[in-house]
């Protein structure tokens, strides 16, 4: 089941100027989307439930794969979709999920000040376990580094996975699950029967590259070894 926050700032996207009917596919499209940013549907499914001729579907499809050079966005050229298998890309979906996203600490930090941390249900509501010193120093060991850019995992978490990174991931692989194959990835590295992998000063940038162009079988094998 799909679930896409919108951008408050989408009345403000060069989107609007487009025929409403584009902007109708569009959005239906962001209902359909999965966690990977790919919106498994086609052009008749669109028509269906959009009630739109089909030739007006595909119209607007085709709006939504062409550049924009009035866009905000950079990405491919402001491209707002890619075909992918299975349904269409969305190419901003990472960036934007993840700008959500990370509101998220600021709000937690709202409900420490109000001493609400511990008593709400929410996972992210409860006590945050304090860091050991060697975890602090291997910690701020991982913030150094990753200054200089890359992406690290630091026994517990990845640093460095930007909305621009996750972006750029999805649309070298727009096929793969990337948050279920970071999750993977982590468990992995974190294995105890492999402590030499799990190095937090290690840039896994190109690991993460490597790892998604295995073909999922071989990922599978990967993960049980």
């Amino acid at each position: 089941m799909g679930h896409t926050k919108l951008d408050d700032q989408l009345g403000d996207s060069s989107l609007m100027a487009c025929p409403s009917d584009t902007f109708k596919v569009f959005i239906y499209m962001l209902s359909r989307c999965g966690p990977d940013g790919i919106a498994r549907t086609s052009p008749p499914g669109i028509s269906s439930h959009c009630y739109l001729p089909l030739d007006v579907v595909r119209k607007a499809i085709k709006t939504l794969e062409g550049p924009d050079p009035d866009s905000r966005s950079m990405a491919d050229e402001g491209r707002r979709i890619r075909r992918a298998d299975g349904g269409f890309f969305i190419i901003n979906y990472w960036k934007f999920r993840e700008r959500k996203l990370s509101m998220a600490p600021a709000a937690i930090r709202q409900r420490k000040h109000r001493g609400t941390i511990g008593k709400a249900q929410s996972p992210l509501q409860g006590n945050v376990p304090s860091l050991t010193e060697a975890e602090a120093e291997s910690h701020a060991n991982v913030t150094r580094c990753h200054k200089e850019g890359g992406v690290f995992f630091d026994g517990s978490a990845w640093i460095g996975l930007t909305p621009d990174v996750l972006t750029s991931l999805s649309l070298k692989f727009p096929v793969r699950d990337i948050p279920m194959e970071l999750e993977k990835m982590a468990e992995w590295i974190k294995a105890e029967d492999h402590p030499e992998r799990n190095n937090p000063e290690d840039d896994r940038t190109e690991f993460i590259e490597r790892w998604l162009k295995r073909p999922i079988w071989e990922s599978q094998r990967r993960e049980e070894t």
